[in-house]
């Protein structure tokens, strides 16, 4: 696909209606660049001040199955006719965008700092250095504590005989023990080192799973009074927080320069309406491009 700016579309066809001449033909429009989806979200991403995305690809027959599935709902969004569209791709033969301007067109970067887009859920999550590291180090400790205890008292903390009633009985029943500690020192570990989205992701999967798993097999553990299972809610919260922050953290760091580009950038769009001309009445002009062609 190769998307263009709402505002240089109607400065096209606002400069076709101000010709002299007859404006009889077929123009195809396009952007500055040709993306394919995935790039197209990734820009729309970073435009959300959101970071990098943990990409998940999905096999053709899945996506044509799962658009099948989805024309049963009242919906137009996801269906057969869209993914055929997203396969053949939707990029003009010959773009007339560029005549139409009297220049090139602005790419998608350039667009969504000029109209920044509006998410429908804001997931952005942006915490004080002192209160990240804070939940990181209780968060760690919950981890590291749990592996401690597990391994040093193993009949004592009633890990073994969870264990057994989960099917994992005798020697492998302290495998997966040995496993559990592993995996749970190692993203203790990793949450105070070396945070990152993959990490705070398979923390999710397996505080998700560690408790599915210990409600389906020892269901009293959801009555306890104490909750023990019910505060992994609490816990799967705070991962979840710190994934998202993690997530923004790179796009509101990237230093002063960039945040003055985009400010300008985004003062990109003027107004010039002409009466009896025949320039386009919208004008979109890059500011340092301006600024460069008065000096010259």
């Amino acid at each position: 696909m190769q998307p263009i700016h709402v505002f240089e579309v109607a400065e096209a066809i606002a400069g076709l209606v101000e010709r002299s001449g007859s404006a009889r033909g077929v123009y195809e429009l396009g952007g500055k660049d040709a993306l394919d989806y995935r790039g197209m979200l990734a820009r729309y991403r970073t435009a959300l001040g959101m970071g990098d995305a943990i990409w998940l690809p999905v096999p053709m027959p899945l996506m044509r199955l799962g658009a099948r599935l989805a024309e049963c709902i009242p919906q137009r969004v996801y269906s057969r006719d869209t993914l055929r569209l997203l396969e053949t791709g939707n990029v003009p033969a010959r773009n007339a965008a560029t005549v139409l301007l009297g220049r090139p067109p602005a790419g998608l970067a350039d667009g969504l700092a000029v109209t920044p887009p509006r998410p429908a859920l804001d997931t952005r999550v942006e915490l004080a250095a002192p209160i990240d590291l804070a939940l990181r180090i209780a968060l760690a400790f919950l981890w590291i504590y749990t592996a401690a205890i597990s391994a040093w008292w193993p009949e004592r903390s009633g890990v073994l005989e969870l264990l057994a009633r989960c099917g994992f009985a005798g020697s492998a029943g302290y495998a997966a023990l040995a496993a559990s500690c592993v995996l749970n020192v190692a993203l203790g570990t990793l949450t105070l080192l070396r945070p990152s989205v993959l990490l705070y992701a398979v923390q999710s999967v397996a505080v998700v799973g560690y408790t599915l798993t210990a409600a389906l097999n020892v269901p009293e553990l959801t009555l306890d009074h104490c909750g023990p299972l019910v505060k992994n809610l609490p816990v799967l919260g705070c991962v979840v927080v710190l994934w998202l922050a993690h997530a923004a953290r790179p796009a509101a760091s990237r230093g002063a320069d960039q945040t003055s580009m985009l400010a300008t950038r985004s003062a990109l769009v003027s107004m010039n309406w002409r009466r009896g001309s025949t320039s386009s009445p919208i004008s979109i002009v890059k500011t340092r491009s301006a600024s460069s062609a008065s000096s010259s």
